[in-house]
């Protein structure tokens, strides 16, 4: 699996957003099947999912494959988002092959996508398409 990292070294790194990345990869992932698997993050969520950013959290860390979401909400989420201190999202193509983000063996060789954000300071970016990673680096 090939990745990519964004971080604070790069100049325009404050400025990108879930949504950007959403964005940019959206072309080759039509058909994944979506699960947030940790997030900590400052948005008013609850007219979209209907739970609150903690509820999120907790549902995130007790689910057995996290919050299962299409991509069409996890977009409209993402714009709802003020912050994202720590995400992780997986992208598989079918909803049966997602994991458990750190307790199921081998979870990263599931999934076709996996996109993360850590401490504010990190966005990693995993895939299997090396079209995915030609699109991001367009400027």
């Amino acid at each position: 699996m090939k990745y990519i990292e964004i971080n604070k070294r790069i100049t325009d790194f404050y400025s990108i957003t879930l949504e950007d990345i959403l964005l940019r990869i959206q072309p080759y992932i039509e058909n994944f099947k979506w699960s947030i698997q940790l997030i900590d993050g400052v948005g008013n969520i609850e007219k979209i999912i209907g739970m609150n950013i903690v509820e999120l959290e907790k549902y995130c860390d007790n689910s057995p494959k996290g919050y299962i979401i299409d991509f069409s909400k996890l977009m409209t989420l993402s714009k709802t988002f003020k912050d994202i201190i720590d995400i992780l999202i997986v992208g598989c193509e079918e909803e049966g092959k997602i994991p458990k983000a750190y307790k199921d063996d081998n979870w990263e060789n599931n999934c076709n996508v996996i996109i993360s954000r850590e401490d504010s300071s990190l966005w990693q970016l995993f895939s299997q398409n090396s079209n995915i990673f030609m699109n991001l680096r367009k400027q």
